[in-house]
C-alpha cells in the first residue's frame, strides 16, 4: 500500500488525520489548556461551565468542581461546591419550608434577591431580604414576585441583573410543559419576557419586552398541521456591553440575539450575528466583555465565536459547519460556557455529541487566549497518547502542555526528535489491529501540525534519527526489521532484517552504528535475546551481543563509548563497551525495566520499571551501581532528559500523567496530566525549532 492510497483511507475514517487539524484550522494563538479525557462528561449536552471567583478560573464538571492553576496548567479538583464560593454562601434560609430551593443572586438598593422555586410548584417566586451581612442571628425574607410574574408559563428564571440603575430578570423555559423536548414546537409557549423594577418592590414590576421578542416560524406538527410558534422560549445567555445590555436566546428553530437600551418596548433591536442558523437548531449559550469587545459563544450546531463592537460582527473563531478539523465544530458540540480571567479569555465546549465516532474530540474540552503554541521555552517533549492517538507537547521550561495534537496514528508510542527541533517522527503501532496500517507520522513542530505519514514495517515501535537529521530508523516488531526512511523525501529507502521481536533502538553520536534489542517477546525462539549493530553505511548488522531477558529500550552514552539496555525478563541493565560489543557490567533494578536514558554528562543512567513499585532507578555510571530510587505513577513506559540535564521525564501509561524529576534532588518536582496512556519513549525531548 503506499504512502498516497494511505492519506486518502485515514482522511477518510472518522478519526481525522495529522494534528487533527492543519495550521490554518487551528484559531490563531487558542491552546488547549485541559487534559485529554479530564472532563468526561457523560451526557453530550450537560455544559461544562466556566466561572470565575476572583481571579480565579473555575470549571464545573458532572464529577465536581476544578480550579485551574494558570501557571501550570492543572485542573485541581476541588473539595467545595460552587456555592461555597458564592458571596452569599452565608445566607439564611431558615424562612423557608424544607425542599424548597433557594438561590441568592444579587444585593440591589443594598436588599439581598432569591429566586425560589418552592417544593411541588412548576414556577418561580422572587423573595428579598434588607437583613444581609448586618450580623443577624437569622434573615427575613418578603416575597415580591409571586407565581412568575402572574403567568405559570414562566417556569424558571433565566437572569437576574442590575441595569440602567433598575433590576432586570429573564424568564425562561416558557413552554406549556415544563419537561418537554427543546425541539418539540407542539409545546411552545408565547416565549421568554423581560421584566423589570426601578424598586423591586412588589407591584413595581413591569414587562420591557414582547413575549419571546414576537419572533415566529411556520412549522408543521406531527400530524402534518400548519402551525406558528414563537421561537425564543429560552433564556440563553446575556451581558452589559457598552451600557447595552444583550439578551441571547436558545431555539430548536432559530436563536438570537437582541440589544436593549433601557428605554421600555422600543428600545430593543435584533442583532443576531448571521453565523446563527434563523431557521434551525442555534444556541447563544454564553457572552462575555473582552478587550473592549463583546465575545458570543454559540452551542451546538454552529459552535462559532462572534465578536462585537457595537456595530458589527466578526468570527473570532470560526468553527465550520465542517464534520470534521476544528476543536470547536460540530463534531465537538460547540461552545458551552466562556470566561474572562487574568487577563485570558477562555472557552469550554460540550461533549462530542458524535461520540464514540470520533475520538479527537470525544471529551469536553477548555481551550484559552492568547496562548502562544511554541517558542515558550528552549526544549519541548513531545508524549504520544496510544490510547487516544495524540500527542502532548510540554514546555519543559514552565511544565505546561501548550498543544494536544489530535490523531497522528493508531497506538503511538516511539518518539523521535530531528537535531534541529523541527521534525518530530512517532512510530504508529498498529497491533490492535484497527486498520492494518502501519505508519511514522511526521509532524512540523513550528506550527504542531501533521505534514506525512509513511508507511513501514508491522507494528513499529522504536525509532531514532541520526544526529544529522538525514536519516531515521525505525524497529519494526511484528516483521523483525527496522526501516531506514531518508528524511528528505519520507521514504523508505532499505529494510534491514533483525532478530525477533526489535523494539528499543539508537544511533551513535557519530552516526556510524545503530543498534536495537531483540525482545523475542512472544518467546517465539529460546535465547534469542540480543543486542543487534547496524553498520549505517551498508545497512548490515555487523555484531550480536546477548544480554539479558527480554532487552527493551537501549540508550547511549555521549561519547559513544557504552550502551544501557534494559532486560524487561531479567530485572536488569547491560553496560555493553561499544568499542568490543561486549558485555561490561550487569546492574539489578526494578521489577520489568523498559526505558532508560543517559543524562547529558554521562553520569548517570535512568530506568524505568514498568511494574509495582513503578520506580525509576538511578546508575552512576562510574561504579555502575544503583544510587537513588524515584517512585512515580503506575506503569511508568519511558524516560528522557532535557538537554541542560537538569530535569528528567518519566511517561506513565497507567496515571496518564507525565512525572518530572529535578536530577539535582531526584525529587519529583511536577506531575503533568496528558492524553489516555502515554507511552513515549526514546527521546521525545528536543529543541524548539528556530524562529
Amino acid at each position: 500500500m503506499n504512502k498516497n492510497l494511505i492519506l486518502v483511507l485515514l482522511s477518510m475514517s472518522l478519526l481525522t488525520l495529522s494534528a487533527g487539524i492543519s495550521g490554518a484550522d487551528i484559531p490563531e494563538n487558542w491552546t488547549r489548556v485541559d487534559h485529554e479525557g479530564l472532563f468526561q462528561q457523560t451526557e453530550i449536552q450537560a455544559p461544562l461551565k466556566l466561572s470565575v471567583f476572583g481571579s480565579d478560573l473555575y470549571a464545573q464538571a458532572e464529577d465536581g468542581l476544578y480550579k485551574f492553576n494558570n501557571s501550570s496548567f492543572d485542573w485541581e479538583k476541588q473539595t467545595i461546591s460552587l456555592d461555597d464560593l458564592s458571596p452569599f454562601k452565608s445566607a439564611d434560609f431558615s424562612q423557608f419550608p424544607n425542599e424548597t430551593y433557594v438561590k441568592p443572586l444579587l444585593v440591589f438598593n443594598g436588599q439581598l434577591y432569591a429566586v425560589v422555586s418552592p417544593q411541588g410548584s412548576t414556577t418561580f417566586e422572587i423573595w428579598r431580604s434588607p437583613d444581609f451581612g448586618k450580623n443577624q442571628t437569622s434573615m427575613t425574607w418578603n416575597k415580591v414576585v409571586s407565581n412568575g410574574f402572574g403567568n405559570p408559563l414562566n417556569h424558571e428564571l433565566g437572569l437576574m441583573i442590575e441595569y440602567n440603575s433598575k433590576l432586570l430578570v429573564v424568564t425562561t423555559n416558557t413552554r406549556t410543559d415544563p419537561l418537554a423536548s427543546f425541539g418539540d414546537g407542539n409545546y411552545y409557549g408565547p416565549g421568554i419576557q423581560v421584566w423589570e423594577s426601578s424598586s423591586g418592590d412588589n407591584g413595581t414590576w413591569y414587562q420591557v419586552n414582547k413575549d419571546g421578542f414576537g419572533t415566529e416560524i411556520t412549522i408543521f406538527d406531527w400530524y402534518g398541521t400548519e402551525k406558528t410558534i414563537r421561537t425564543n422560549q429560552d433564556f440563553g445567555s446575556g451581558a452589559v456591553y457598552n451600557e447595552t445590555l444583550y439578551i441571547g436566546t436558545l431555539s430548536h428553530y432559530g436563536g438570537q440575539v437582541w440589544s436593549y437600551n433601557g428605554t421600555g418596548l422600543n428600545g430593543w433591536k435584533d442583532v443576531t450575528p448571521d453565523t446563527m442558523i434563523w431557521n434551525g437548531p442555534s444556541r447563544a449559550v454564553s457572552m462575555v466583555v473582552y478587550n473592549d469587545s463583546l465575545y458570543l459563544g454559540e452551542g451546538f450546531p454552529t459552535g462559532n465565536i462572534g465578536k462585537y463592537d457595537g456595530a458589527n460582527w466578526e468570527i473570532a473563531v470560526s468553527a465550520g459547519q465542517g464534520f470534521f478539523g476544528h476543536p470547536f465544530a460540530v463534531t465537538n458540540g460547540g461552545i458551552s460556557s466562556l470566561a474572562v480571567a487574568n487577563g485570558k479569555l477562555y472557552a469550554s465546549t460540550l461533549r462530542n455529541p458524535l461520540s464514540p465516532y470520533n475520538p479527537p474530540y470525544e471529551f469536553a474540552q477548555v481551550w484559552g487566549y492568547p496562548y502562544p503554541y511554541q517558542n515558550l521555552s528552549s526544549t519541548y517533549a513531545y508524549i504520544t497518547n496510544a490510547g487516544s492517538g495524540t500527542v502532548t507537547v510540554i514546555d519543559t521550561a514552565t511544565d505546561n502542555v501548550t498543544a494536544t495534537l489530535s490523531y497522528v496514528g493508531s497506538n503511538p508510542d516511539g518518539v523521535a526528535v530531528s537535531p534541529d527541533g523541527k521534525k518530530v517522527y512517532v512510530a504508529n503501532s498498529d497491533w490492535d489491529n484497527i486498520s492494518a496500517i502501519d505508519t511514522v507520522s511526521v509532524i512540523d513542530t513550528a506550527t504542531n501540525t501533521f505534514t506525512d505519514m509513511i508507511e513501514v514495517g508491522q507494528w513499529p515501535w522504536g525509532i531514532a534519527v541520526s544526529q544529522d537529521g538525514n536519516t531515521v530508523y525505525v524497529t519494526n516488531d511484528g516483521s523483525d526489521t527496522v526501516s531506514v526512511i531518508n528524511t528528505s523525501n519520507n521514504t523508505v529507502t532499505a529494510t534491514v532484517p533483525v532478530g525477533v521481536d526489535p523494539r528499543g533502538i539508537v544511533v551513535t553520536p557519530d552516526g556510524k552504528t545503530v543498534y536495537l534489542t531483540n525482545s523475542d517477546w512472544w518467546n517465539n525462539i529460546s535465547a534469542i535475546d540480543t543486542v543487534f549493530a547496524i553498520d549505517t553505511a551498508t545497512n548490515t548488522v555487523i555484531a550480536n551481543v546477548s544480554v539479558g531477558n527480554r532487552p527493551w529500550g537501549v540508550a547511549v552514552s555521549p561519547d559513544g563509548t557504552k550502551l544501557y539496555v534494559a532486560n524487561y525478563g531479567s530485572n536488569t541493565t547491560s553496560v555493553i563497551d561499544t568499542a568490543t560489543n561486549s558485555v561490561a557490567a550487569t546492574v539489578p533494578v526494578g521489577w520489568g525495566p523498559v526505558g532508560v536514558a543517559v543524562s547529558p554528562d554521562g553520569e548517570k543512567v535512568y530506568v524505568v520499571s514498568y511494574h509495582y513499585p513503578y520506580t525509576v532507578s538511578i546508575i552512576d555510571t562510574a561504579t555502575n551501581s544503583v544510587t537513588a530510587t524515584v517512585n512515580v505513577g503506575k506503569f511508568p513506559h519511558g524516560v528522557a532528559f532535557t538537554p541542560d540535564g537538569k530535569k528528567a521525564y518519566v511517561t506513565s501509561d497507567g496515571s496518564d500523567k507525565v512525572y518530572v524529576i529535578d536530577t539535582a534532588t531526584n525529587n519529583v518536582t511536577a506531575t503533568v496530566n496528558t492524553g489516555f496512556r502515554p507511552m513515549s519513549w526514546g527521546q521525545f525531548i528536543g529543541p524548539a525549532p528556530e524562529p
